[in-house]
């Protein structure tokens, strides 16, 4: 439970920081950076999971401190889904409006004809030479 509070703490901090600096940066860095943010969050609400199963574990086997732990983990549920409603508002969403010009590269591919002529029909020489031939 402390590993997770404190991961909390960390990626509260972080999305605080990338709030700050989300006007600098230029927008696919931006997201770059709230996708692992959004990653890390992820894996959290996975560890928190994971602590249910445990305490319904607990409760399920009448361990006597599993209620104040029960109520332990849903605080720190509590905390993940803030953060989850922070990252939205201070990141994602004005993410979501930036408008930004990205470079476009337009690829054309041309054929081009060349008519060519059979030296047969255009000189006499090798057009006796094909005479000869056959």
């Amino acid at each position: 439970m402390k590993q997770v509070d404190s991961r909390l703490e960390e990626l509260e901090i972080r999305v605080e920081d990338e709030a700050r600096r989300l006007d600098r940066l230029h927008p696919l860095d931006a997201k770059h950076n709230v996708d692992l943010l959004e990653q890390d969050i992820r894996q959290t609400e996975q560890a928190i999971n994971s602590l249910f199963g445990d305490v319904q574990s607990l409760r399920e086997g009448r361990y006597p401190q599993a209620p104040e732990l029960h109520k332990r983990v849903q605080k720190l549920h509590q905390r993940w889904v803030a953060l989850r409603s922070l990252l939205h508002s201070r990141l994602i969403t004005p993410l979501s409006s930036i408008s930004f010009p990205v470079e476009e590269r337009t690829v054309t591919r041309q054929t081009r004809t060349v008519l060519e002529t059979r030296l047969v029909d255009t000189n006499a020489h090798f057009r006796q030479l094909q005479e000869c031939v056959e």
